[in-house]
């Protein structure tokens, strides 16, 4: 009897251990500050002041596998764009993804809604996002997230040099509202210890514009092109640089 129950105990253990394993994973966050308008250049604005969320984060990250993750991020703020119509706080599906990891050695495919390659390592290196967003970002040029296919991983076994592809739809956490599309690249290069530097370049078509003056078709399709230099001295200090430019074709940008 004594053996009997040894064996039930253990086994129970064992499907406690494996259950805890595929536990979805919940995490949060949350940040705000206070502003104030000593000035603007709308008079109606001057002096205007309050509080705010700038963001709020929920997560849940679940592992279906060993080689298959998931995850699902809702997100809200108070930007203007993110109210509701009645003027309360919206909410919005911020991330939607499986991974697959190591699809081939070395490299992970995202399928979803999921982070672009644009600024993903910038932002992470300049840590500071509660304060401002990377430059690419605070523009508009390229959405922070982004429904389609993504390849990413490691060129050499150490991970000194890294690549990131992206196929997505261009319309960010938003429907497909067209036909067009976004390829997006992005190499990131470790060649010293603190060192990096990433190389980023995207295509976007878009639909073609009436010229009013000659009253042909133009192509409008895009071209987007950054650059970003890091070095860290651990958790001490930390120095970037990085710049971006962007072409449209006949300089017909899409409607905002």
């Amino acid at each position: 009897m004594g053996i009997k129950f040894r064996y039930i105990s253990v086994f129970i253990f064992i499907c406690s251990l494996l259950s805890a394993q595929n536990q979805p994973k919940f995490s949060g966050l949350m940040f705000g500050d206070y502003y104030y308008y000593s000035d603007n250049i709308t008079p109606a604005n001057i002096n205007m002041n309050g509080f705010q969320f700038r963001r709020i984060y929920f997560t849940v990250d679940y592992s279906i596998a060993e080689n298959f993750d998931t995850r699902f991020r809702l997100e809200s703020d108070q930007s203007a764009n993110s109210n509701t119509g009645g003027g309360k706080l919206g909410v919005m599906v911020k991330d939607a993804y499986l991974k697959w990891k190591e699809i081939f050695s070395g490299s992970d495919l995202v399928v979803g809604i999921s982070p672009t390659p644009a600024f993903e390592v910038s932002e992470a290196a300049w840590s500071y996002r509660s304060l401002e967003k990377t430059i690419l970002d605070l523009n508009g040029i390229v959405s922070s997230r982004d429904f389609g296919i993504d390849l990413k991983g490691r060129l050499t076994e150490g991970g000194s040099l890294n690549y990131w592809l992206k196929f997505s739809n261009n319309s960010g956490n938003g429907p497909e509202t067209d036909k067009y599309k976004r390829y997006a690249a992005m190499i990131q290069i470790k060649p010293l210890d603190g060192f990096q530097a990433t190389i980023y370049s995207d295509y976007s078509a878009y639909s073609q514009k009436n010229d009013v003056v000659t009253q042909q078709d133009k192509e409008n399709n895009a071209f987007v092109g950054a650059l970003f230099l890091n070095y860290q001295q651990q958790s001490e200090f930390g120095l970037g640089f990085e710049a971006f430019i962007k072409s449209q074709q006949n300089n017909y940008y899409p409607d905002p």
